[in-house]
């Protein structure tokens, strides 16, 4: 309940529901993690869309370029 709201909220893709919806139960997401998700769509779509919830206060890029991981970061 609470991820939709969320989604609805900050007009998230199918993608980056899936992704918060990870993040929700692990406290974070990688890349690696997002592309098992999402096999079939190009790693810079799934880089940006993770970007894309960062930019928006969902998540917080942690770490180097090459081993980013993003941290569940919402307002209470």
């Amino acid at each position: 309940m609470r991820r939709d709201a969320l989604v609805l909220e900050h007009s998230l893709n199918t993608r980056q529901g899936a992704a918060l919806a990870h993040a929700l139960e692990f406290a974070t997401i990688d890349i690696g993690q997002f592309e098992a998700l999402f096999p079939g769509v190009s790693r810079r779509t799934l880089q940006r869309d993770l970007r894309g919830m960062a930019d928006r206060g969902l998540l917080v890029a942690e770490g180097a370029t090459n081993n980013l991981l993003y941290r569940l970061r919402l307002q209470e």
